[in-house]
């Protein structure tokens, strides 16, 4: 009788619950709330500068070339509220994952969060790397060798060796499939290395689900900087002679800004 009863009143709790999810009131406050966050970010004004940008740096060469040259994003194109929560939310575990890697020396741990102005200036990179900005632990640059602007998560010593850092927050199922440094993620790394003079990238994904954590240790080749070097040379030789760069055969469309005008161009 106990059991039976207890069942009658979980199906009660349930209707009751089904009932309230189903409020009119309350479906109109969800809907005006994600409204309000996706007008905010809208409202913003988003304009890329006419420089590389490391994390595009691996997309197909006419996006880049569009970028480069200020052409207009889709206007049609709009942040939906979970994206928007999406990335506030990558942005501050970013924020604690440098901090917990700072915190490490005091732990006894053989590693250090290296300041980026500081290994500029130890390394004498003043003219190949100009400080822009430093917010935090996050240091904004540009680089006028390559046109490059860029807001690294920083450089480490871990061991006695030292690293680029590059921390990437993905989904359980992306994180599930990562067994070696993410192919997408191959080209930023590269082009740091290139800016920093150094040939190693600590890569660490974390979970956004359960926060759970990887590292991959990328090692960027002399081959490798330079083709994505040239890769650079190209794109800035077809911005300057006012020439369309070719689109690569496996080019992926579905998510750039520029797709509308990319196949107005084809269809002219």
């Amino acid at each position: 009788m106990v059991q039976l009863a207890r069942s009658k009143l979980n199906k009660i709790v349930k209707m009751v619950e089904e009932a309230s999810s189903s409020s009119p009131l309350e479906k109109q406050f969800i809907a005006d709330l994600n409204f309000s966050i996706e007008k905010t970010d809208s409202s913003i004004e988003h304009h890329p500068s006419k420089t590389f940008k490391p994390s595009s740096i691996g997309s197909c060469p006419r996006s880049i070339y569009y970028q480069l040259i200020g052409a207009k994003q889709d206007t049609e194109r709009r942040s939906s509220a979970t994206l928007v929560g999406i990335l506030e939310n990558g942005t501050d575990r970013h924020i604690r994952i440098q901090k917990a890697i700072e915190d490490m020396r005091g732990n006894g741990i053989d590693c250090d969060y290296i300041d980026v102005e500081t290994f500029i200036n130890e390394r004498g990179l003043q003219d190949e790397i100009t400080v822009v900005s430093k917010v935090g632990m996050e240091t904004k640059c540009y680089s006028p060798i390559y046109n490059v602007s860029f807001l690294t998560d920083g450089i480490i010593r871990y061991k006695g060796k030292y690293y680029i850092l590059e921390i990437k927050t993905m989904n359980a199922q992306k994180f599930i499939e990562s067994r070696a440094t993410r192919e997408e993620h191959q080209a930023q790394g590269i082009l740091y290395c290139i800016l920093f003079h150094l040939d190693k990238v600590m890569y660490l994904y974390e979970d956004r689900n359960g926060l759970n954590k990887k590292a991959f240790v990328f090692e960027v080749s002399d081959e490798m900087k330079q083709e994505l070097i040239d890769k650079m040379k190209y794109i800035t030789d077809c911005v300057e002679r006012n020439t369309l760069p070719e689109i690569p055969e496996n080019k992926k469309c579905t998510y750039c800004a520029y797709m509308q005008l990319c196949q107005n161009a084809q269809n002219e």
